[in-house]
């Protein structure tokens, strides 16, 4: 696993209990995988969960934000890029019980989107 701070760190030692849990580097960030399907990302050391239909309410609820990153497109112009992540509020990472929660809900939301892509 990548481990480049404490806060990546405590969120993965968070999410060890959920078996099959990977790691890789991605744009500035560590991509967080469950059996090779990414559900999670930590950049800026904030974690962000994918979010679907089932559980954007639940971020919404907490003014929570998407990740959004600056994009150079071919013309080298910026575009602003939001993603289907959704920071993890404060209350969730502090709770154990929520954190199983919001990731299984995450790892749901990633399998769903990941099955709308094969149909």
């Amino acid at each position: 696993m990548l481990l480049n701070s404490s806060f990546a760190s405590n969120v993965l030692e968070q999410m060890a209990v959920m078996e099959g849990i990977s790691t890789r580097r991605m744009f500035g960030g560590i991509g967080i995988y469950r059996v090779g399907l990414i559900f999670a990302i930590i950049v800026d050391e904030r974690l962000y969960f994918k979010v679907g239909n089932s559980n954007k309410p639940d971020f919404q609820q907490a003014g929570s934000v998407p990740f959004i990153y600056n994009r150079h497109d071919k013309k080298g112009e910026d575009k602003l890029v939001t993603m289907s992540y959704w920071e993890v509020p404060p209350y969730v990472l502090e709770d154990k019980d929520a954190m199983f929660l919001w990731m299984t809900k995450a790892y749901e939301a990633a399998v769903k989107a990941k099955y709308k892509e094969a149909v």
